[in-house]
């Protein structure tokens, strides 16, 4: 009964197909992301940024190492509690702490396959990675799906990247 009622809500749920004018966002909280990455199989944890701003922790019960953050951007002033903050844009992110100094010139060769909104940097001296997403004009919730899924990749790829980098 149980995996009836699951399969039931989940075609519900993914039955809007990408780019229907019902399905757009024009924008979400963190509690919706959190419900968004949990109905596709990550564990989220909300909590506030350093900055200040909404922030899911996504991982997955088999690979917490590849742990990452969606933190949401350009969210509406007010009074409302920081996850109730209704937000138009997302920063996937994650450090990765090497063990050693990583050359400059590593990070500007990791970058050449890059489009300018994704980056590998250095912030407080641990690897970082970075991509910055705009949920504004038609981005729907099966493209936070596809986009969730192709950071876990770029994030498997800069892990392995961090790990056999060149020492300074």
């Amino acid at each position: 009964m149980k995996r009836a009622v699951a399969a039931v809500f989940a075609a519900a749920f993914m039955a809007a197909q990408p780019g229907q004018a019902a399905d757009v966002l024009d924008g979400l909280t963190a509690m919706e992301l959190k419900y968004l990455v949990e109905g596709w199989g990550y564990q989220g944890f909300v909590h506030e940024s350093p900055e200040e701003l909404p922030q899911v922790v996504v991982s997955t019960k088999d690979d917490a190492e590849k742990e990452f953050a969606v933190m949401l951007t350009g969210c509406e002033a007010g009074d409302a509690a920081f996850h109730e903050k209704h937000c138009k844009g997302l920063m996937f992110r994650t450090i990765v702490k090497p063990g050693h100094p990583v050359k400059p010139e590593t990070y500007a060769k990791w970058n050449k396959g890059l489009n300018l909104a994704r980056a590998y940097d250095v912030g407080e001296g641990r690897a970082r990675l970075r991509w910055h997403v705009t949920i504004e004009g038609g981005v729907t919730r099966e493209h936070i799906r596809a986009m969730t899924n192709r950071w876990r990749e770029d994030l498997a790829t800069f892990i392995e990247t961090v790990e056999l980098a060149e020492w300074e």
